[in-house]
């Protein structure tokens, strides 16, 4: 199989609907081992001391209504970590109490496996069904995906958030439609808040304009540009004379018949007034 082969379009319809399941179960069935060494062991899902300031301020949330890390009031605010992830803790802190870390982990499993989906329906809409298959099996197997789907850390949430926004931008730009980018860019705010080092990040968007199916567009924009710099040219700079001296010029000047005689030529272009150099003497004598 050549790789022409690998990254050409799948034949069917069909094909792509079983590479799609096929990459979504391979997904799962990788980040389910996970959430079972996290159900025997949940302490395992807090690897630093990053997940117990996550776990601090989504109790506080839930308890005190502050956002803060202090165990004890009075609260100092918190300035360090971003709100984004704690909000998405707060509903579990809430419902299963103050370490619900198997929760947690299942839903991340689950966000997770969107995330490879949402991966696969971004580049299809880029590039083509195996472009967006290919893309969306590299995030299922990828194993820092795997792993941080079973630690407290904002990452998969993060990715999610990524993925969601840029969906959201490409169909505002191929529908036109303002509400769709509002979205996105309320979508990337969250992933900012979640993570801040998606504020550089947004920048990497800049790209979609540049893939396959936007490559007309921007050609017909180029040639409407160059079109418009033309024009405006031949606007400001002055006629272009050409001094008529053989009988094929005079007659793609003025439309007419080429005079078979010299003479004839001669007359003509005195009663024209030499139109094409405008070079007379003053008693209206040619001297060209």
């Amino acid at each position: 199989m050549t790789l022409k082969r690998l990254f050409s379009p799948l034949d069917s319809k069909r094909s792509s609907r079983r590479g799609l399941w096929a990459v979504l179960i391979l997904a799962l069935a990788l980040r389910v081992p996970v959430a079972a060494a996290i159900a025997l062991e949940p302490e395992r899902a807090i690897t630093g001391s990053d997940a117990e300031q996550y776990l601090a301020l989504a109790n506080n949330l839930a308890d005190e209504g502050v956002f803060s890390r202090e165990s004890a009031p009075p609260y100092t605010p918190e300035v360090f970590r971003t709100p984004g992830y704690p909000a998405f803790l707060l509903p579990f802190v809430l419902i299963f109490g103050e370490r619900p870390l198997l929760p947690i982990v299942i839903a991340q499993v689950i966000v997770s496996v969107l995330t490879v989906w949402g991966t696969i329906c971004l580049a299809r809409r880029l590039f083509d069904e195996r472009i967006g298959l290919w893309a969306g099996l590299l995030i299922a197997v990828m194993p820092i995906t795997i792993l941080m789907t079973g630690a407290i850390y904002a990452e998969t949430v993060f990715a999610a958030l990524l993925v969601g926004a840029g969906w959201l931008l490409v169909d505002s730009l191929e529908r036109d439609r303002f509400a769709l980018s509002a979205a996105a860019g309320l979508v990337l705010g969250i992933a900012a808040l979640v993570r801040p080092i998606g504020l550089p990040m947004i920048a990497l968007w800049a790209i979609l304009p540049l893939t396959k199916r936007s490559l007309p567009v921007l050609a017909g924009l180029g040639g409407r540009f160059k079109f418009a710099v033309l024009q405006r040219c031949q606007q400001r700079s002055p006629p272009i004379r050409y001094p008529a001296r053989r009988g094929t010029g005079e007659a793609l000047r003025t439309g007419r018949s080429a005079p078979a005689d010299r003479r004839q030529l001669a007359g003509q272009r005195r009663r024209d007034g030499c139109a094409a150099c405008d070079r007379r003497e003053p008693g209206g004598v040619c001297v060209v």
